[in-house]
């Protein structure tokens, strides 16, 4: 994570948080309460952590806190239902929910390719040998579910017809379902996926490789809250 990224994450938050309520810490100074969530344990997700753990937040006047939801599929009844203002998701899991009637906005792009890899057990050397097996995502609809299937088709396999995908959670649960025999992959990123490279996994492919266009991460909220905080 680059302080770059840290930074544009930072003044998108500020913009939202203008005009949300405040308090005042025992030092004195007047922070802005913002609720922010994040939809994976990703390297690339970091960025707020690393904010949070750097007291960057607190330089922009922010008092936020961060909430760890898996997968973009519980990132939008977080944002839908009011619990949080901003998130960090797959684009996908946003555009789906406002296709289905939710009034939610991209208002950036943090990651914009595919960075999963296909991490698969030491038998499967070939991606015949996939054939007839299941892979790990979080869940259908969820930007790991669009990944297998980018992934597999580079592969020249289909999901369900070759390939079956199971949702089983976040990237520790996808690389222990792997580990246990429960499937034959898993799609996972950073920092799992040094894990699965140190317990003798393989990397069948890595969507980084393609550079395919693909906004794997952005940082996502109400129309509403967003029209209404605009200073």
């Amino acid at each position: 994570v680059t302080m770059r990224t840290v930074v544009v994450f930072l003044i998108l938050v500020s913009a939202a948080a203008c005009s949300r309520s405040s308090e005042r810490t025992t030092n004195g100074p007047v922070l802005t309460k913002l609720d922010v969530c994040s939809s994976a344990q990703s390297g690339a997700q970091t960025v707020v952590l690393y904010a949070q753990d750097r007291r960057s937040f607190e330089k922009y006047g922010l008092d936020v806190t961060v909430t760890q939801v898996s997968g973009g599929s519980r990132a939008v009844p977080a944002l839908t239902s009011g619990s949080v203002q901003l998130c960090m998701m797959a684009a996908l899991p946003a555009a789906n929910a406002v296709l289905a009637g939710a009034d939610l906005v991209i208002v950036a792009s943090v990651v914009d390719s595919l960075t999963y890899s296909l991490v698969v057990s030491p038998e499967v050397r070939t991606a015949a040998d996939l054939k007839g097996k299941s892979v790990a995502i979080s869940a259908p609809g969820s930007s790991s579910a669009t990944a297998a299937e980018v992934a597999l088709d580079a592969l020249g396999l289909k999901v369900d017809r070759d390939v079956s995908l199971v949702g089983v959670g976040g990237y520790r649960q996808r690389l222990t379902a792997v580990q246990a025999g429960y499937v034959a992959g898993a799609m996972l990123d950073y920092p799992e996926l040094a894990n699965a490279k140190a317990s003798g996994l393989r990397t069948l492919i890595d969507l980084g490789s393609l550079k395919r266009p693909n906004v794997q991460i952005a940082a996502v909220t109400e129309r509403a809250f967003l029209q209404a905080h605009r200073d």
